[in-house]
Formats: structure tokens, sequence, C-alpha cells
């Protein structure tokens, strides 16, 4: 997720890159320790009413916090809520700004400094406005329950995203270019509707959740690999960008190929 990946692209070298990724490691090592243990005390602790427990949370709040606490808990559901969002969108709106739009956009790779801001900040505002249109059809026939909204299409989703963002940093993988990107990214998204949907309602039961969050995620990686292979795009450029990303930035410099347009031989600026 992209402000997760803040944690590298904020960092000044590798070694500092590596010493958040091993610092995020343990973290997340610990947390999931610390988030589950009341799920797993709860059968001790509370008699659920419901028969997948999913009301344990709210019954020890009820019964075991003081009742001055209770507040805090539901602004904590508000306040962490808000800050994950305003997360989101700031990084969102920065990977747009500096990414996406120069590439559709010829005026866009001359924005300055307040066109950039000006940008960045519609990006937001209009990121925010989907999330909560989005937010106001929970429980609608389309979208469900919060569950359906936060578990299968965030994770059926993601993976078909996160294929060719984290695969195409990676050597074995230098072979596909941006075209194994796109239909990997393509077919994922259609796999994700096809099982979500047709499948699911033509299925006595239904797909369970499993199959609809793996299913698109395995399509995506299969197709990312054989179209790599099929139509390989490993170019100077992106095999040089790949080993820049690799090294440790303490070794040899990794030669970058001038782009287009520019002077053979002179400096690239990062």
């Amino acid at each position: 997720m992209l402000n997760q990946a803040q944690r590298y692209m904020a960092t000044s070298d590798a070694r500092e890159a590596a010493r958040s990724a091993r610092l995020s490691a343990v973290l997340w090592l610990v947390w999931p320790l610390v988030l589950f243990f009341p799920m797993w005390m709860s059968p001790l602790l509370v008699e659920s009413q419901k028969a997948d427990g999913s009301d344990s949370y709210a019954l020890m709040t009820e019964q075991l916090l003081p009742h001055g606490l209770l507040g805090l808990v539901i602004v904590g559901f508000f306040s962490h809520t808000m800050a994950m969002c305003s997360s989101d969108a700031n990084a969102i709106a920065a990977v747009f700004t500096r990414d996406v739009a120069p590439v559709l956009s010829a005026r866009a790779r001359a924005w300055g400094e307040r066109s950039g801001l000006v940008a960045a900040r519609v990006t937001t505002v209009v990121f925010l406005g989907l999330s909560m249109a989005v937010a106001t059809q929970v429980d609608s026939p389309t979208f469900k329950d919060i569950i359906t909204v936060v578990i299968k299409w965030v994770a059926g989703l993601m993976g078909p995203i996160a294929i060719p963002m984290m695969l195409g940093l990676l050597r074995p993988f230098r072979r596909s270019g941006p075209t194994a990107a796109l239909v990997s990214w393509g077919m994922g998204l259609v796999a994700f509707w096809l099982v979500n949907y047709p499948v699911h309602w033509s299925v006595e039961g239904g797909v369970p959740l499993e199959y609809q969050v793996s299913i698109p995620l395995a399509v995506s990686l299969v197709l990312y690999v054989v179209v790599g292979w099929v139509k390989p795009e490993d170019t100077e450029e992106r095999v040089a960008i790949i080993e820049r990303v690799n090294s440790d930035g303490d070794g040899e410099a990794v030669a970058v190929p001038a782009p287009a347009g520019e002077v053979a031989g002179a400096p690239v600026k990062d």
C-alpha cells in the first residue's frame, strides 16, 4: 500500500531503507500478537451473542472498560479512521501528481511548485470524496456490508495492483515491462469481477472468500510472468534502474542511460 511504501521512499539511501524494513518487520511481528490477544481471550471473558464471535470486542469494551473510557474508544475509531484516510489521500495525491499525471499529460510535465501543489490538493479532495461516496453505499445491494468492502474489495484488488509494483523491482522479473504490468493488472481486475459476481452467483453457496481474494492474485502473477517471457521489455534503462534499486548503495554506481532527447554522456540528475 502506498502509505506504507512511504517508509522506504522517504529514506535518503539504501542503508536507511533496509533499517526501516527491519524495524517494520519487527513491529509487524509483535503487533498482531497485541491485536489478536483480546480476541483469543474473549471466550474466557464474555459470552458472545453471535455464532462467529464478531461481537466479542464490543462486549468486552462494554463490560470490562470503565464508562469514562467508552467515549475514548469511540473517538479512537473516528480519529484513527481519519488519520488513515488522510495518509492514503496524501500518498495517492503525491503519486498521481509526480508520477501519473506527467505521463498522461504534457501540460503536467511543466507544472511548477504552485501548480503541482494545487493539483495534489484537488486530487486529495477528489479521492476523499469518492471514498465517502462509497462509504454511503455500505449495506446497499451492490456493496453489501462493511466487511465485504474492507476485506473482499481491498484484499481482492490489492493483489493485481501489487504484483507489477513489487515484482517489477526484482531482477528475476526484469523481462516484464509495461505491457506485462498492464495486462496482469487488467486481467486481475477482470478475474476479480468474474469470481465475485457471475461465478459467485452461479455457484451454489457462492465462491468462498479465500478464492475470491486469491484467484485474482494468481491470475495477475501468472500473466505478469508469461507476458514478460513472450514479450520481453528489458531495455537498458529499465535494467539499470532495477540494478540500482537492488544495490546496497555502497558499491560501484550503476550507470543509467540518458533518457531520449538528452545528450549522451551528460549527467543524469536524480
